[in-house]
């Protein structure tokens, strides 16, 4: 893992050696329940020399057959409360209703704060893997906010 070899480029060692650290998979049974987080935070100098604290926490997708809605905006909540930075990992695309689970798991992150915040994160990224049509906007960040604004422009009008 990168974190653990201070980013060194040869970080994966073997190809086809399997990953280590939080179990994953590609079955529709679900590899995680609730949120997991790393025993060890890794200590990651930025260039002003000062350190920071990383630490991973994985949490269980959401709507899997085994979870309701609830579960699923309790546990995302909670990621959203303890992460400076949040992923929000999406198969294939990123659809309005996609958007609309994201509201109401910020909405929950909110009431849970019990004040008047506006941004109950400080990061989210969307990933949105596996995308198949790379003709409609392209593969990364400026391809992102190119799909990103489409949604928005088409939700709005």
């Amino acid at each position: 893992m990168c974190l653990l070899r201070q980013c060194d480029p040869l970080w994966l060692n073997n190809k086809t050696a399997p990953l280590e650290g939080f179990s994953w998979g590609g079955r529709s049974k679900r590899e995680t329940t609730g949120l997991l987080m790393w025993s060890n935070p890794f200590l990651i100098p930025l260039p002003s020399g000062e350190q920071v604290a990383v630490v991973l926490v994985d949490t269980q997708g959401t709507f899997d057959i085994e979870t309701i809605v609830q579960e699923c905006a309790t546990v995302f909540s909670l990621s959203l409360l303890v992460s400076s930075v949040q992923v929000f990992n999406l198969s294939r695309n990123i659809t309005e209703h996609d958007l609309q689970h994201l509201l109401l798991f910020t909405e929950y992150a909110r009431q849970a704060l019990g004040e008047d915040v506006e941004r109950p994160f400080q990061k989210l990224q969307l990933l949105v893997r596996d995308w198949a049509t790379p003709h409609l906007a392209l593969f990364g960040p400026e391809g992102g906010k190119q799909l990103f604004n489409h949604l928005m422009q088409a939700s709005l009008g």
